[in-house]
C-alpha cells in the first residue's frame, strides 16, 4: 500500500492533464502535504504521553514551565506532572491545586493544607501554611516526613 506521504498527485493525472502547470503545481501541494503530515506527528506526543522518552518529557515540562518538576523524579511522576501543567495552572495558588501536586510529588493521597487566616496566621508569605498527612510545610519548602526530601515552592 502507498503512504499518503509517498504518493505524487501528478501520476493521478489523465495524460490530458498532464500540463507542465498542472505538474507544478502538485508538486507544490505535494511538498506542503508533507510538511503538514510532519508537523502532524509533533502532536503525537500529547496524544500518547505515556511513550515518550524521557529526555524529551524534560523538555516539555520546560516548554510547558511545570511547576515542581525535577529531573530526578520517576518518570510517571514526570508524566502526570506534565499531564496536569496547564490544569494546575488554572487553578495556581488555590487549596485544590496545592494538595494536588503535593500529592503527586509526594505519592500522598490524605495531604491537606490549612490556609493561613483558618489558623491565624499574621500575614499570607510562604511560611504561614500548614500541611496534613504525611508532609510538612515550613520556610519555604515541602518536605517529605520520612526521608527529608525537600522540593521547592515557586513563590
Amino acid at each position: 500500500m502507498i503512504k499518503l506521504v509517498d504518493f505524487q498527485t501528478w501520476k493521478a493525472f489523465p495524460a490530458e492533464m498532464r500540463t507542465p502547470e498542472r505538474i507544478a503545481l502538485a508538486y507544490a501541494y505535494d511538498r506542503q502535504k508533507k510538511k503538514f503530515i510532519d508537523r502532524m506527528k509533533r502532536v503525537y506526543i500529547w496524544a500518547d504521553l505515556d511513550r515518550v522518552d524521557d529526555g524529551k518529557l524534560d523538555f516539555l515540562a520546560v516548554e510547558n514551565r511545570v511547576l515542581f518538576y525535577n529531573t530526578a523524579l520517576a518518570p510517571d511522576v514526570k508524566r502526570s506532572l506534565i499531564r496536569n501543567s496547564i490544569y494546575w495552572y488554572m487553578k495556581l495558588g488555590t487549596r485544590q491545586a496545592m494538595e494536588e501536586m503535593i500529592d503527586t510529588v509526594f505519592g500522598n493521597e490524605n495531604t491537606s493544607v490549612e490556609e493561613w487566616y483558618t489558623y491565624g496566621g499574621a500575614v499570607p508569605l510562604p511560611d504561614r501554611s500548614r500541611n496534613g498527612g504525611n508532609t510538612n510545610f515550613h520556610k519555604g519548602f515541602f518536605a517529605l516526613s520520612e526521608t527529608g526530601e525537600k522540593c521547592k515552592i515557586p513563590f
